[in-house]
């Protein structure tokens, strides 16, 4: 049995959700907690698909444990309602793993964030374990992980004392302070400027369907490191026309697989792998608009790919 917490957020995607519960099921947390946001005004495919998604799970728990729902009777879209799950989640425990309906873990994924979030619980610098891995292939270090200033979150885990410095509305930016701690992110000036244009954008615009640049900007202000496996744990089955973000499967590039990890090795010591999190810059999040340009019609853009750029685009317009 899990002791960790769980969170699981659902929303309406019935075959989704039941993927990624077997997966939750097979580890039978002690604690589960459960988010589902309410049914969009005039979708009416909603009312059933978010009752179904309810439904498969609730009628599912079929071992011991203590369960906690948060089940919203009208919509409020994909940045208040996830932020405002995690928010109440961790106003009832001190650490936590956290999916997604789309984000579907590998077994030692459990595993792998239990013992980290016991490992580093009293070091205030590391402030997120991810479960994802985009380097392609590139192994930083030899441990099971390296620290980098990036947070994917397909599949993560937190403490209640990161989680606590989150704010949804960016209402403190300061150019000035946020390019000072990314730069001592090792970060150049390029993406000194663009993270800080996409934030400044957040800040004036408070856009209400994200909720992932905002605990981007929580680490950066204070700081924080973020842990990375070096095999990837979490795979996204969410791509498809039923998507909020991403519409298109992945052509060209093979979808993520699983890695293989079996046991945990630590690093030596915590140091930023700046290589990695130059490499992530470039390759998931600094594309220009003439390849994309020259690109787009051939379709062979990972979605993952092009869900960051256009939401970036989307905020720096």
């Amino acid at each position: 049995m899990l002791t960790t917490p769980v969170l699981f957020i659902l929303f309406n995607r019935p075959g989704h959700t039941q993927r990624v519960f077997e997966q939750i099921r097979a580890v039978k947390p002690k604690h589960l907690f459960i988010s589902a946001d309410g049914p969009r005004a005039g979708v009416d495919a909603d009312h059933e698909n978010c009752r179904k998604s309810r439904s498969l799970v609730l009628e599912n728990i079929d071992w011991d444990c203590q369960v906690k729902t948060l089940f919203r009777e009208f919509n409020l879209g994909c940045g208040v309602a996830p932020a405002g799950a995690i928010t109440w989640f961790f106003e009832h425990v001190e650490e936590g793993i956290i999916l997604e309906d789309d984000c579907l873990p590998c077994p030692f994924f459990f595993e792998f964030c239990s013992e980290l979030l016991t490992h580093y619980k009293g070091n205030e610098r590391v402030m997120h374990i991810g479960g994802d891995n985009f380097q392609e292939g590139n192994k930083r270090g030899e441990a099971s992980y390296y620290f980098s200033a990036y947070n994917h979150n397909w599949g993560w885990a937190t403490w209640r004392r990161c989680w606590d410095k989150f704010e949804y509305s960016i209402t403190d930016f300061n150019r000035t302070a946020l390019s000072l701690n990314l730069e001592s992110y090792g970060f150049n000036r390029r993406e000194r400027n663009f993270w800080i244009d996409i934030f400044e954008k957040i800040n004036e615009k408070q856009p209400k369907d994200i909720w992932d640049y905002q605990w981007v900007y929580a680490i950066w202000k204070n700081s924080g490191f973020s842990i990375l496996p070096n095999e990837n744990l979490v795979i996204n089955i969410g791509f498809g026309s039923d998507a909020t973000h991403t519409k298109l499967a992945p052509n060209r590039f093979q979808p993520m697989k699983y890695g293989k990890m079996d046991k945990l090795v630590h690093p030596g010591r915590i140091r930023l792998d700046e290589v990695a999190d130059h490499f992530t810059f470039r390759n998931h999040f600094h594309i220009r608009d003439s390849l994309y340009r020259r690109l787009k019609n051939k379709l062979v853009l990972n979605s993952y790919v092009r869900m960051l750029y256009e939401r970036a685009k989307k905020l720096r317009a």
